[in-house]
């Protein structure tokens, strides 16, 4: 069984290289510019290959996630203004759940076991802390957009939070995001840089949002202290 897993992290491992390298061949080719210029040509392309185009943005979503390439702004417009709002805050939300869930192992697997080990007793008091509020971390850490999605998901592989918790707090921290950048990009015409689509108001209401996931530990370490 490690062995298949050994084979299965070395073929992951393969595939995010080579998609790094023929992402950097096109970098530059990734911009709110060039979709406005493409837009007709991808959508009748959509019309024509409709869920051969889904398994692609999936395909393409997931491996920018995993990889950490900042590319996933740009990815997300295009999904909202090919498959509209709905469809395309699933597949964003989807795409970034699997991406995550890669870095995730991939760290765990590589590095988490042997820091988790090297520092046990140092980390006795946090892995308890984790262990006990871990999923309200999640959700708070994925509410803020300006906690980088690739560091968060390698930070966490380093930690003893479960898979499962990670996954489904993942899942459900990245809804508002995944919603937002859809219908921005269902309004493509109006967009003219990625800064126009985090506006002040947006990030204060995730803001609050996230303050909101963390009121439960608050009032339990209330309860604690005055018991």
């Amino acid at each position: 069984m490690k062995h298949r897993s050994q084979k299965l992290i070395l073929f992951i491992l393969f595939i995010l290289g080579v998609f790094l390298l023929l992402f950097f061949s096109m970098r530059d080719h990734l911009t709110i510019e060039n979709i406005h210029e493409n837009r007709v040509l991808f959508q009748n392309y959509v019309r024509q290959h409709y869920l051969l185009s889904i398994f692609l943005y999936i395909a393409i979503y997931t491996l920018v996630v995993a990889s950490g390439i900042p590319a996933a702004i740009i990815l997300s417009l295009l999904g909202g203004a090919l498959f509209g709002v709905l469809p395309a805050a699933l597949f964003i939300n989807l795409s970034a759940t699997i991406g995550a869930a890669i870095t995730f192992l991939l760290s765990r697997y590589y590095i988490g076991s042997w820091v988790q080990s090297k520092y046990k007793d140092r980390l006795s008091k946090f892995n308890a802390e984790v262990k006990s509020n871990g999923h309200y971390y999640m959700i708070f850490v994925r509410l803020v957009p300006v906690f980088p999605f690739i560091v968060v998901n390698s930070l966490s592989g380093l930690t003893k939070i479960s898979f499962r918790v990670f996954l489904w707090t993942t899942a459900l921290g990245v809804i508002p995001i995944s919603v937002i950048y859809a219908y921005t990009g269902s309004n493509l015409a109006e967009i003219t840089s990625p800064q126009d689509i985090l506006s002040t108001g947006n990030i204060i209401v995730f803001s609050l949002l996230a303050l909101l996931a963390l009121l439960p530990i608050f009032i339990k370490k209330m309860k604690n202290k005055n018991s």
